[in-house]
């Protein structure tokens, strides 16, 4: 078990959470740990089918309860985009941990999922620029670092 704080990276579904900590694990040579899979493997079904079968308010339940009951240090963690609007899950995440919100564009994001089979949880009617606008602000609020991601590009040779 290490001493160290765990690297919490929150940000929207698409902002690079998982990407980012894989590479910020192995260059620190900590766990990765992807609270999104923990779910999926645990309840033995994607989050898409969690939440089309039990609902979002069921599906958050749930997350709360993977990420509040997380007892590890020394790690980073990616925790799903909606591990923002619980304030326990966050004040688990913080105890342990300093929060990095990856600060990425809403055209970046929209460009990276589908947001109709990605797991995300978005109330009917709103659209990925509205749960952009209603998160960001708290990813903000619970950050102890905010980095800005810009998109990836490749050059060509």
């Amino acid at each position: 078990m290490h001493d160290r704080p765990n690297i919490v990276l929150t940000g929207m579904p698409g902002a690079g959470k998982s990407t980012v900590g894989v590479i910020l694990a192995k260059e620190l040579r900590l766990a990765f740990v992807d609270t999104d899979i923990l779910i999926q493997t645990g309840e033995g079904a994607s989050l898409q089918d969690i939440i089309d079968t039990r609902g979002l308010d069921r599906f958050l339940a749930i997350e709360e309860r993977y990420v509040t009951g997380l007892d590890i240090r020394g790690a980073v963690i990616a925790p799903g985009g909606s591990v923002v609007l619980s304030k326990s899950c966050m004040a688990a995440l913080g105890r342990d941990g300093i929060v990095v919100f990856l600060d990425t564009p809403i055209d970046t994001i929209r460009s990276r999922i589908d947001e109709y089979s990605r797991g995300i949880v978005m109330r009917p009617g709103l659209s990925l620029e509205d749960v952009y606008r209603e998160r960001e602000p708290l990813y903000r609020a619970t950050a102890d670092i905010v980095t800005p991601l810009k998109p990836c590009t490749r050059k060509s040779s």
